[in-house]
């Protein structure tokens, strides 16, 4: 596989605007998340900004608030269990953006309070917001229910604006009591309305931007790889699109 590198978003900082609805209330604010720098975590920085690039967490939902974190995922709150699960989370598998390749750590960008990280193994696309100091329980060896215990969960952003509100308005949500089947489920989850990638020094693109971004995109890629002999079977030389998506099974083949 040819694949875009990591930097394909740019150098960095990436940062992304999240704008959040609290009780089916008109947008309540936004905060920002920086990603980690390319060096530390370049896998996980750029599936989140893949799936924020492909507009893959609009109208999601922050719907577990717990002692230590906020989750967020694609649930979808309307029909069966099973119907919102397998709705939910469509999008994500069929632009392979759903998970990670490998639970990707590193100890200079640990799980203190106000950063992000991707849930499960090897990752996503569920996320949490740390809301305590939990560098020892997500760090490495924290994880007892896994199969590698040496492993972490993946931490790949900081919040760097939003602070207040999130401390306000979002971790202060009710949820259902410990005792219940919904331990720490939100009475009323928290709507991410979007999540768009904004840049130093440019406008927040907003949809029609991102698709028009996205457009340029498979041009370049598509003209980079042509006349590029790719494979030959039976003598014949194939060329190999390459798309700019950095999906899981790419990743996979680029890290081994």
């Amino acid at each position: 596989f040819l694949v875009p590198p990591p930097s394909s978003f740019g150098p960095g900082p990436h940062r992304v605007r999240f704008s959040v609805r609290v009780s089916n209330k008109p947008i309540s604010g936004n905060f920002v998340a920086e990603m980690a720098p390319l060096d530390e975590m370049p896998h996980a920085v750029h599936l989140f900004l893949e799936q924020v690039y492909h507009g893959l967490w609009d109208n999601t939902w922050f719907y577990l608030n717990g002692p230590h974190v906020m989750q967020a995922g694609p649930q979808d709150w309307d029909g069966t269990e099973e119907e919102n699960e397998n709705a939910a989370l469509k999008k994500f598998q069929e632009t392979q953006l759903d998970t990670l390749s490998f639970p990707e750590y590193s100890h200079n960008f640990p799980h203190v309070p106000f950063t992000m990280g991707f849930t499960g193994r090897p990752g996503g696309p569920d996320f949490y917001i740390n809301k305590a100091n939990n560098t020892e329980p997500h760090g490495p060896g924290g994880q007892f229910q896994h199969d590698l215990e040496e492993q972490a969960d993946p931490c790949f952003a900081k919040i760097v604006e939003g602070h207040t509100f999130l401390q306000e308005k979002i971790f202060s949500s009710p949820t259902y009591g410990e005792e219940t089947d919904y331990a720490y489920f939100m009475i009323e989850p928290v709507e991410i309305v979007s999540v768009r990638i904004i840049q130093p020094n440019m406008k927040e693109l907003d949809g029609q931007g991102q698709q028009q971004k996205q457009q340029q995109a498979e041009i370049r890629a598509e003209t980079l790889v042509q006349g590029a002999t790719v494979i030959a079977a039976g003598g014949t030389p194939k060329i190999a699109k390459v798309s700019p998506q950095f999906n899981a099974e790419a990743a996979h083949h680029h890290h081994q």
